[in-house]
């Protein structure tokens, strides 16, 4: 995570389970780990991970580059992973100046 945030590299984070209690969990595991002399700052990391919003569980589906939740079953594991794919692919070079070629946001 340092290293990903020290390059400037995009980040994908995959949570399983119910947004507003992982999403709460995230912020506490970061707040009192994250603080080390390698680490950019709690603060920056919530950032990242969210996208620049305040670390809000009911905002957290309104995000565009936040955490994405892993749902299990049939159709649901299909869109997540739909998701994951795209978030990673708009990040490619090609994508970044074809951005309107990705179905999914």
């Amino acid at each position: 995570l340092y290293t990903a945030m020290r390059l400037e590299k995009p980040m994908v984070v995959i949570y399983k389970g119910d947004s507003k209690s992982m999403t709460e969990e995230m912020i506490v595991e970061c707040t009192q780990n994250c603080n080390n002399q390698n680490s950019p700052g709690s603060s920056l990391i919530l950032e990242r991970i969210f996208d620049d919003h305040n670390f809000n569980a009911e905002m957290l589906s309104t995000f565009h580059n936040g955490p994405i939740q892993w749902l299990d079953g049939g159709g649901f594991s299909a869109a997540s992973l739909d998701l994951i794919y795209c978030r990673v692919l708009r990040n490619l070079p090609y994508f970044t100046s074809h951005p309107d070629e990705l179905s999914s946001k």
